[in-house]
Order: C-alpha cells, then structure tokens, then sequence
C-alpha cells in the first residue's frame, strides 16, 4: 500500500513541476500574442455591465451588451479599476494573464478530474500533459476570453458533479450546478452538458427525484445570475438568446475543407472535422476505442456511470451541430469545450492499457513526441494544424482569422524603420497596436492604402503569393498567413 501511495505521489510531483515550467513559459509567451477581433467587443460587454450593476448604466444600454459572457467580462473590468491609470497596453496583459491563470487552474482540475475517473495518476498526468500542449489550447487560453473561459467552468462543474456521483456529497452537486449554469450563460451550449449531467443523475441514483431538481433550479438560477439583462427581462431575454444563438448571424463567407461556403450557410461535417484537425492524433485514436468500447458497453446494457457521462458530453452537442448545421467559422473555436469528453475518453483508454508494457511505452512516445508542437506553433492559433490537413491542399481552412499576427509584424516593423505608416483592410489589427507599449505604438501610423508606406496583408480567400515588395512572409513557405509588402 505504501507503495502504490509513493508512486502516486511521485506523479503528483511531476505533475507540480511540469506546471511550474508550462506556467512560466505560458507567461513567458504573453508578448507573443497580440490582441484579437473581438477584445474591445469583449471588453465594452464588462464594462456595460458592470455601469449597470453599480447602477450608472440603463437597461436599453445593457441591451447592446447581453450576450458572451458578462460573468467573466464584468469581473476583467473591476479588475482593470486597480490600474485604472495605467496605459491601455497594460489592461489587455491583465486580462490576458488573468485568463491563462484561469486556463491553468483548469488543467488542475481535469488532472484531478481524470485521476477521479481512471483510478491511474500516470495515465491522467500525460494525457493532461498533451491537452495543456495542444497548440490551439494554448494559444487561446492567453486572449480568448469567451470559449477559453468556457472550457474552464465547464471542468470545474464536471469535476464538481463527478465527485457527487462518485462520493454522494451533496455539496459537490450544488457547486457543479452553479458552475455549468455559470458555463451556459458564456456559451449555450453548456445545455448540453447540463443535459448529459441530468441524464446520468438518472442513472446512477434509485432515489433522484430531490437531487435533480435542485440541480436544475439551482443550474437556471445560476445562469439568469450570470446575466444582468436577464435581472430585468428573464424570459425575453432568455428567447432572445436563444434566437441570436441558434441563428447565428455571421454575415461573412466561411472557407473550410477548401471551399468558400457561403454567408450563413452551415456544415454538418464542420465541427468533426474541426475537432480532428487541431487534435493530436494519438488522442484521437484512443478516443475512437473508448467512443467504440463504450457504444458496445451500452448495446450489452453493461456500461459504467463514467462511460455514459462522457459519451453524452460528446455526442449530444455532435448531434445537434449535425443535424441543425449552425453556422460555424474560426476553425471551430466555439466548440473547443468538446475536447474534453475526448481527451477524457483517451485517459480512460490509456489507463486501461497501462500494465501492457508495449502498448504504454508506444502510447508515452507517441504523446511526448507530440507535445514538441507547442514550442513549434506557440504564437498563433490559426496555424497549427496535425497532420490530417495534409489531404488538403494549401489555403483550404481559415488561417489567423484573429490577426494576431499583426503584432509581431509591427514590432519587427519598428526594427527596421524609425516610423512606420501602415495600412491593413482589417480595421482589427489597431488591437494589436493598442497592446504594444506607448512608445512603440507611437511611431506607428494606420493611413489609407494610398499614403502608407507598409502594407499588412492577411489571408483571406486569396492565396498570398510573396513578390519583389515582400519584406516579411509569417507562415510555412507555401502557405504564409500574412505579408508585409513594402507600398512605396
């Protein structure tokens, strides 16, 4: 017995000191970041918000404002109020480092989560080891402040409502409430693991009438809480909700699987496809048993609480995104959350495969060999891919739609040139100039195209094609995603 605890312990230890080193080189990479499309979006949400809560704003105001997530906007702003005085540069750090300590706590928890459900602390410290070093992950956890921050409650509440089933304590049930209906009101489709909670509520306990119902209410009042419109217009804003999100108004084209989709047109196969393209192979090939281990498991009417939780998690939304075929874009950003189930599903197969030497030590390398894509791919999450995208051709998915790209050009830019006059169709890269430091922000010009002297070229449908004005290319020598083209 005093063994098993010892090696327990060792694989906390190492679980310590890997975050330790995955924290500070988190941070470490903050810089190389740049600010999103949606960041001021984001940030007026907070600010509205939180002018009414203090009771500074009206109602019609906070109209334009109700939606994505005031619970984790509203409280980035507050927290803004302690450096009010300090430039704007130094506002968007804070947001993005409170976001990635967020992020950090999350994968704290799935480690806890994933031991909770295999039982194997070797198993769950690698196959969080390789969801923390998933590019795109990682990336986002530094500035996506909607589905980032969504993944995160979402892991808390599943960890929550996975101690109830395992251990009874009704404590557990009621936080996990709090935390998914939290969840929904970033994202709706927190539904959907509030449904799979409910389902599996049903299964696993002979008496569970109480139980579900306090899940329930507790979830809806934790959700109108999160939204301060819904104080005022609970059941309009609701329906409304439901309307914007359904429908999904995005005006623009959408280029996936290399063809360009018209506006508001969907994809049964996009968030599939999505999720295979920016996961690592190994955890999907071990998804895939689980996902076939626990369908058989069912059939035979022989499953565990654990296997039905996790298939819901990631069928139920699968489903729906096939069937409705909303409108999707950003290389599936809106549905990140659902690499839970999978790498959750992976973790179960690995640990049941732990005592076969061969198999562990294949599955080991495999997984470390893969978390070298993060160093690799650190600075935007439009451009890491596996190697699945290699059946299509160059410039067949959307690449750095966010352009956070335009940072670092800036900033190698300003190596060359004194000053810079600069010009970009996309209007969103002054985000990323609002995030460098003053003084290099101020040698820096935005101008009409016909009096700058730089021109910031993004892809965007066109395939970019490097040329004789061509100073900087960002991207593999095929397929860059920006271009720093020298106008006159």
């Amino acid at each position: 017995m005093n063994r098993i605890n010892l090696k327990n312990l060792n694989w906390n230890i190492y679980f310590g000191v890997f975050l330790f080193v995955y924290s500070f080189y988190g941070f470490w990479c903050m810089p190389s970041f740049g600010s999103p499309t949606d960041e001021f979006t984001q940030r007026a949400i907070g600010t509205e918000n939180a002018r009414f809560i203090a009771g500074h704003s009206s109602v019609e105001k906070l109209a334009e404002h109700q939606f994505f997530g005031p619970i984790v906007e509203t409280p980035l702003y507050l927290l803004e109020q302690l450096i009010y005085t300090k430039d704007i540069s130094t506002k968007i750090y804070l947001r993005h480092s409170v976001l990635f300590a967020l992020f950090i706590s999350a994968l704290i928890v799935f480690f806890l989560l994933l031991k909770g459900l295999t039982k194997n602390d070797g198993a769950s410290f690698f196959i969080t080891l390789v969801l923390a070093c998933n590019p795109r992950l990682f990336a986002h956890a530094h500035y996506n402040t909607k589905d980032t921050a969504f993944l995160c409650f979402i892991l808390f509440g599943l960890y929550c409502f996975v101690q109830f089933v395992q251990h009874k304590s009704f404590t557990s049930l009621l936080l996990a409430a709090v935390w998914l209906g939290a969840a929904t009101s970033i994202r709706l489709a927190g539904a959907f693991v509030l449904m799979a909670c409910i389902s599996t509520l049903a299964f696993s306990l002979k008496s569970y009438g109480k139980p579900i119902l306090y899940f329930c209410v507790l979830s809806i009042l934790a959700f109108i809480a999160s939204f301060p419109y819904l104080w005022v217009h609970p059941l309009e804003g609701i329906g409304q909700l439901i309307t914007y999100t359904t429908q999904n108004p995005y005006p623009w084209k959408v280029l996936f699987a290399g063809k360009l989709h018209l506006a508001g047109h969907g994809l049964w196969y996009y968030v599939p496809l999505s999720l295979a393209l920016s996961s690592a192979i190994v955890v999907l090939a071990l998804f895939l048993i689980f996902f076939i281990r626990a369908l058989r498991s069912i059939a035979r009417k022989n499953f565990s609480i654990e296997q039905l939780l996790i298939l819901q998690l990631f069928t139920l939304p699968l489903l729906y995104f096939m069937i409705t075929q909303p409108v999707f874009y950003n290389m599936g950003r809106h549905t990140q959350f659902m690499l839970i189930p999978i790498y959750l599903g992976a973790g179960m197969v690995l640990s049941a495969v732990w005592s076969n030497k061969i198999a562990k030590n294949t599955v080991l390398g495999i997984i470390v060999l893969t978390c070298l894509a993060l160093p690799v791919h650190k600075g935007n999450e439009m451009v890491y891919f596996n190697g699945i995208k290699s059946f299509w051709k160059p410039y067949s998915f959307e690449l750095d739609y966010w352009t956070l790209s335009a940072k670092r050009a800036m900033q190698d830019l300003l190596k060359e040139e004194n000053t810079v006059s600069l010009y970009c169709f996309d209007n969103a890269v002054e985000n990323s100039l609002d995030i460098l430091p003053p003084a290099e922000r101020e040698r820096i010009k935005m101008n009409p195209k016909d009096s700058a002297n730089f021109e910031l070229l993004f892809f965007r449908g066109t395939p970019l094609q490097a040329n004789e004005k061509t100073i900087f290319a960002y991207g593999s020598k095929n397929e860059p995603y920006l271009l720093v083209n020298r106008l006159r």
